[in-house]
């Protein structure tokens, strides 16, 4: 990928706050030091909910993991007590790899990384969007996410998840663009992989040229952006519009950020902090030398009340903690039906950091085969679903405080039709919420 696609997918909000001490004043434009920029191909700025851990990819890095040919790797820094920022560090497997690897977004309660990531099946490299959850042992393995009729007619691309987990922007070209790049959105089922058809934020935002580095403020309405459709200083420059409905497609006309932030330069990879009046973006100095800088936020651009309640996972009042359900299986078989556990998954809440899913088996097969067969039966289908549940809830806390393997014996349906015996081949799930 070359530094302009880079800088598209890498258009980041920055989901967590910066301490305005780090500027000497707010009217100040600051170049961040050599640990961010002593390699010019620098971007992808995004902090943690902490303050503490700063990602960004550098690309043809020879230090990357497959060295000057790798275009992307990411890279993180840690403060020090002084504030300061320590010596970058290139992140382990399984987030980078030989291929392309930029983080995209971290959402900021639940510490889910938004991924652009690389798969190679039979010799095809394709790229893809993934998500993975941070936890005391490290990051997960990345998890692909599907986007209902996604195409992208470009070879410039940007994905960003947004503080609520469900909502995706997307910068894309495709039949519903007005020209390059528009900016999309999409809306995920529940805690699924799975995301809506992304719908064009319309002829406010998009213009026949490009739009990029769309970040939504926790306040849920206020919308950063790159442009060079809309009138700037020269080539993308930073804009900001506010939501006026729930449609999606209705924004108020975008305003430029001002001289003070846009250059005749490319100024995009906006970053906002968790207050909403500093940003990190990607611009230039006077001789045009890319980098990552720390800009204060105009009070009249500035993003309305968040939405974000520490120690609440944003939504949660809507969607159930509690749920009970069956899983149906096949004759003596012990495959779990992923899409029918994800849809039954989908209405639940996500958890927080101090609550944990308690949940209950309960297995039984049919009559056919033996009683040790059944049992054996019975013991492998509960494992399975376990083990299912692990990977479909990876960034969630789950105890499984009983699993009771029936077999054939307490059958719960009559076992002398098949109607009654195909009921049989279940595990009863329940989950509460603690």
């Amino acid at each position: 990928m070359n530094s302009v696609l880079h800088c598209f997918l890498s258009a980041l909000l920055l989901t967590c706050a910066l301490r305005a001490g780090d500027l000497d004043s707010v009217s100040q434009k600051i170049r961040l030091g050599t640990a961010v920029n002593s390699y010019p191909a620098v971007v992808n700025p995004v902090l943690s909910y902490d303050m503490q851990t700063l990602y960004f990819s550098r690309k043809f890095y020879p230090e990357n993991t497959g060295s000057i040919r790798d275009p992307d790797d990411i890279w993180e820094c840690r403060r020090a007590p002084n504030g300061r920022w320590q010596d970058a560090v290139r992140l382990d497997p399984p987030l980078n790899t030989s291929e392309s690897n930029v983080l995209c977004s971290i959402c900021p309660l639940s510490n889910t990384a938004l991924l652009q990531t690389t798969v190679v099946n039979d010799g095809i490299a394709k790229q893809v969007f993934a998500l993975s959850h941070h936890t005391s042992q490290g990051w997960s393995e990345p998890e692909v996410i599907h986007i209902e009729n996604y195409r992208n007619d470009s070879p410039y691309f940007y994905a960003y998840l947004a503080y609520d987990e469900r909502t995706l922007f997307l910068a894309l070209q495709n039949k519903h663009s007005q020209g390059s790049l528009d900016l999309y959105v999409s809306f995920r089922d529940g805690i699924s992989l799975n995301f809506s058809e992304p719908r064009n934020l319309g002829p406010s935002i998009n213009t026949v040229r490009t739009e990029g580095s769309p970040c939504l403020g926790f306040d849920g309405r206020t919308l950063y952006f790159s442009s060079d459709g809309h009138k700037g200083y020269g080539s993308l420059d930073l804009f900001v519009s506010r939501r006026l409905d729930s449609t999606w497609t209705n924004w108020s006309t975008p305003q430029n950020l001002g001289p003070q932030i846009n250059t005749p330069y490319l100024d995009h990879c906006f970053s906002l902090s968790a207050d909403g009046t500093i940003a990190m973006i990607v611009s230039a100095d006077s001789l045009g030398t890319p980098g990552i800088y720390q800009v204060h936020v105009p009070a009249a651009m500035q993003m309305g009340p968040s939405q974000v309640e520490p120690g609440k996972h944003p939504g949660k009042k809507t969607i159930a903690d509690s749920l009970s359900f069956d899983l149906h299986f096949g004759v003596d078989s012990a495959v779990v039906n992923i899409t029918e556990l994800r849809d039954a998954l989908s209405g639940l809440a996500v958890a927080l950091e101090d609550r944990c899913w308690k949940v209950t088996l309960d297995s039984w097969t049919d009559n056919s085969g033996t009683e040790a067969h059944n049992a054996s039966l019975s013991a492998r289908r509960a494992a399975a679903v376990r083990s299912a549940l692990y990977k479909s809830m990876a960034n969630q806390c789950l105890s499984f405080t009983a699993v009771h393997n029936h077999g054939s014996q307490d059958a719960r349906f009559n076992n002398e039709d098949e109607q009654g015996r195909a009921a049989n081949r279940s595990v009863r799930i329940r989950m509460t919420l603690r």
